[in-house]
């Protein structure tokens, strides 16, 4: 018969997985700030007006490019018979999107792939999901740290308690 194993032992069994998966959540936190810092900042846009100023066509940048001037010309004629305003804004840095999608896109993915992998062990070996405090296996040691004393209190979550901290993660962001 195979010895029961905690998740505090299968974290300290698998050290290398958690560090590869410490390293693409800083990846992905990476992303998103890239993703952040890429829409911000000034943004030039180039109009172009009819003889009457309604705006007829409208292009990113400072100049039109090749393709364009020519799409422009075929469709509405030669450029110099109409009108160009340059127009420029400037997108502040957007915060607050950053730091919701900073926290919750990491914390959603840990909260699904927890609940994924709780759901298969209780499928998979429903009386792994038995032992409590009552367990040796899951009794607790004076030589715990407190990372040690939380990854043992979260491993004995109800797959339903992870799933609902799944969805109400994903209804807030």
């Amino acid at each position: 018969m195979s010895e029961k194993r905690t998740m505090l032992q299968v974290i300290r069994e698998n050290k290398t997985v958690f560090i590869l998966i410490a390293v693409g959540l800083f990846l992905i936190e990476l992303e998103i700030f890239a993703i952040a810092a890429m829409r911000s900042g000034r943004e030039a846009r180039l109009q172009v007006l009819n003889d009457r100023g309604i705006l007829i066509y409208e292009a990113d940048g400072t100049q039109l490019t090749d393709f364009n001037k020519y799409y422009f010309e075929k469709t509405f004629g030669p450029l110099e018979n109409h009108q160009t305003r340059l127009v420029t804004s400037v997108e502040p840095f957007p915060f607050r999107a950053w730091f919701a999608a900073a926290i919750g896109v990491p914390v959603g993915a840990i909260l699904l792939f927890g609940f994924a992998v709780r759901a298969y062990m209780a499928l998979v070996y429903p009386e792994a999901g038995h032992g409590g405090l009552t367990d040796p296996a899951n009794a607790p040691d004076g030589s715990e740290t407190r990372f040690e004393r939380v990854i043992r209190k979260v491993s004995q979550f109800n797959i339903f308690v992870i799933g609902a901290l799944t969805f109400l993660t994903a209804v807030t962001i």
